[in-house]
């Protein structure tokens, strides 16, 4: 899948923010970095052309992103949540040259 340039809206802020999917073991899964903060997709699940993945970030910060790709899955806009399904704010990404 790649490497996406996008924002994330942090507190009502959007951030620059690069995220990373990969396929291991026939598994989704990926890595996000904004300003200083890195984090990981886990429990990635592919339905058509939905992705539902858990994030977490150290400290136990934790929660979900719900992510819609366009057809050739070059770019996403989707929407995340804290774990108490607090709603957190949007993200999005277009793919990038590696």
């Amino acid at each position: 899948m790649g490497f996406y340039n996008g924002k994330i809206s942090i507190e009502g802020e959007l951030r620059q923010v690069i995220t990373d999917f990969e396929i291991e073991n026939n598994k989704i899964i990926g890595e996000y970095t904004y300003d200083i903060n890195k984090g990981k997709l886990t429990n990635c699940r592919l339905d058509g052309n939905k992705l539902s993945c858990d994030w977490i970030e150290p400290k136990n910060i934790r929660g979900k992103l719900t992510a819609i790709f366009n057809s050739n899955f070059s770019e996403f806009i989707g929407i995340w949540f804290l774990s108490d399904d607090t709603y957190g704010g949007s993200w999005t990404g277009q793919t990038k040259m590696r």
